[in-house]
């Protein structure tokens, strides 16, 4: 998406969280154009960037998420999507 989304983003909802580290950035796959717009994030990329740039296993990028980014809710937080579905069939 590059970082013209946080020029849109800052025009939108300025309020708007975005998570870090930046590198995450990579994850971000839309805008949500709701009440209030907020980033989108697909969730099997952050587990792969954590992999990545963390050294997790998979188990330990699962784990971290579910409870380090998952786990923030309110207003202006993003939502988490995940577009792979063979793990539900």
């Amino acid at each position: 998406m590059g970082n013209d989304f946080r020029e849109v983003l800052s025009g939108i909802n300025p309020d708007a969280v975005i998570l870090e580290p930046d590198y995450l950035d990579k994850a971000i796959i839309g805008i949500a154009i709701n009440d209030t717009p907020v980033l989108v994030y697909d969730t099997d990329k952050i587990i792969d960037l954590l992999m990545l740039h963390e050294g997790f296993d998979l188990h330990d990028a699962v784990e971290w998420n579910d409870y380090n980014i998952l786990n923030l809710r309110g207003d202006n937080y993003p939502i988490h999507m995940k577009t792979d579905w063979s793990g539900y069939v």
